[in-house]
């Protein structure tokens, strides 16, 4: 997966010439937000470090990015796979 650095900028995106460089993270960017980023080295989440995730999933899913939102909420339910209980999960009844 790309990089927080690699948004829009080819040399750090997967496989680039730069993808796995301090600087694909976001580290010595200009820009004050990304050195505040953890991926920058910084204490700080935002909803774009999502942006690789989603992109991911949607190509192994097969649905579009779209249907799988950030929110930024960190306290949410356990999710679900449709018509498989959670406790089926624990117990691997499926």
């Amino acid at each position: 997966m790309p990089h927080h650095g690699a948004q829009g900028d080819p040399q750090y995106a997967f496989e680039g010439a730069n993808a796995n460089t301090q600087a694909a993270y976001g580290v010595g960017s200009a820009d004050k937000f990304d050195n505040w980023n953890i991926m920058g080295g910084g204490d700080r989440i935002y909803l774009l470090n999502a942006i690789s995730w989603q992109q991911r999933i949607a190509l192994h899913t097969g649905r579009p990015v779209a249907d799988w939102p950030a929110t930024g909420i960190m306290d949410t339910q356990t999710r679900t796979l449709p018509g498989i209980r959670a406790t089926s999960l624990a117990r691997r009844e499926f």
